[in-house]
């Protein structure tokens, strides 16, 4: 599948293991069970809310979007 900077992608922040265990089964039973298109989804455990948007911003800016761009280049 060809990533376009302008295709939609999802990212869910959780907070805890027990969140992103459920999100990741939640996510690959629509995976396994549909003939639709998925949109691209990345789950992150930012364990507890303490913090959380600078925990969060950090994560966008300096993982997620470049990692995402580079991907939508090639």
């Amino acid at each position: 599948m060809s990533t376009n900077i302008n295709n939609p992608y999802v990212v869910l922040f959780v907070e805890g293991d027990t969140d992103k265990v459920f999100f990741n089964t939640l996510l690959q039973y629509y995976r396994n069970n549909t003939t639709k298109h998925i949109v691209p989804c990345e789950i992150f455990n930012i364990r507890g809310v303490c913090k959380y948007t600078k925990t969060i911003i950090g994560k966008i800016e300096k993982g997620i979007r470049p990692r995402i761009r580079k991907k939508a280049l090639k």
